[in-house]
């Protein structure tokens, strides 16, 4: 294959214009006859078995692929991130909730006794301070 001439070049540059120009022309048919019947839906291409004739079916196509491949990211980046949030959980999270948790119950364990019934007024003055 050697290099094209340019008279080869104009022939397929026209080929190309005119496949550009009668989808154009298919589209505009295809809209105005939806518009004169009313039918402002989609044509998924399950009406007269074309998909071709579908004008958004490579968005159809582009968006699932995009959905497949940002589930594939998110999937790839949970996985790395799994160890570190680990390691964060057992070193800072956990402890942290712990530590509240006891100070909690700490403040609370002379106002409820330890059934969690409401202590005796008397006794809880005593234990608070």
């Amino acid at each position: 294959m050697g290099p094209l001439s340019s008279e080869r070049r104009r022939e397929l540059s026209d080929s190309v214009a005119a496949n550009r120009a009668e989808k154009k022309r298919q589209r505009e048919e295809l809209e105005a006859s939806l518009a004169a019947n009313g039918d402002y839906s989609i044509d998924d291409g399950q009406r007269n078995g074309d998909d071709a004739s579908n004008p958004n079916g490579g968005k159809v196509a582009a968006a699932a692929i995009a959905v497949i491949a940002v589930g594939y990211l998110v999937a790839k980046g949970a996985q790395a991130a799994k160890p570190h949030v680990e390691k964060w959980w057992r070193e800072t999270a956990r402890p942290k909730i712990v530590e509240t948790k006891k100070n909690v119950m700490t403040k609370f364990k002379g106002v409820f006794g330890e059934q969690g019934e409401e202590a005796d007024p008397k006794t809880t003055e005593k234990t608070a301070n």
